[in-house]
């Protein structure tokens, strides 16, 4: 006699092979789906921009020297780039142009 598979034989099965997998996975110790921690750096200066909208280079450099810093618990900004960026990387850096936050004409002078 040939057994005849229902929608809810089915929905059995691939519930438990599910459930096997997740605690077979869930037990590994260098499992890929364990939880990753992330930093967040706020950094605001009430004089990034001037009375006129327009960019203030110098406060906006410390603003990411600071952050780089505290990101990698430096105390000296070249130093915590250099953990950053080696002399032979390549870097890209990307704009992007969104109309309520355009990308500035100073940053596309390069």
């Amino acid at each position: 006699m040939k057994y005849i598979m229902t929608r809810r034989d089915f929905m059995r099965g691939t519930a438990f092979a599910v459930l096997g997998t997740a605690a077979a996975v869930g037990s590994s110790q260098d499992s890929p789906l364990q939880a990753k921690t992330s930093r967040v750096i706020l950094i605001r200066h009430s004089q990034a921009l001037d009375e006129n909208s327009q960019f203030n280079g110098q406060v906006i450099q410390g603003m990411i020297d600071e952050a780089v810093m505290k990101l990698l618990g430096q105390n000296d900004p070249v130093e915590a780039f250099r953990l950053l960026v080696k002399p032979e990387d390549t870097v890209g850096i990307k704009s992007n142009v969104w109309s309520y936050l355009p990308t500035p004409p100073l940053c596309l002078e390069l």
